[in-house]
């Protein structure tokens, strides 16, 4: 799975990445949960995609989604294909819209 940003991400330097990487995060925390539209988010939650991190290491934080707690939490507990299908949503395509929408909004053209 893969999305422009992702692409560009992976081109840079470390440096780079660190400075999208906190650009993201930044954006990201503004945005109210995407579940449940409630703007009292919490952390965002990292969605762990194939290939994209190791076993115990944090994804890149551009793959951040704005969540509640409660929401959060449940994720941890119940599973990813769990609360997926509990709410009918694809982290795959959660991932591939928010990249979009940070693009747009930054004026990347990628």
């Amino acid at each position: 799975m893969t999305t422009p940003l992702i692409d560009y991400y992976y081109s840079l330097d470390q440096e780079g990445k660190t400075e999208l990487d906190k650009q993201y995060e930044e954006w990201v925390t503004y945005l109210p949960c995407y579940i449940s539209g409630s703007e009292n988010v919490g952390k965002p939650h990292h969605i762990r995609l194939a290939g994209h991190c190791g076993t115990s290491k944090k994804p890149p934080d551009i793959f951040e989604m704005p969540i509640t707690n409660d929401l959060h939490v449940e994720i941890h507990t119940q599973g990813v294909k769990t609360f997926e299908k509990k709410y009918g949503v694809d982290f795959i395509d959660i991932v591939t819209e928010l990249n979009a929408q940070f693009c747009m909004e930054k004026g990347m053209d990628l």
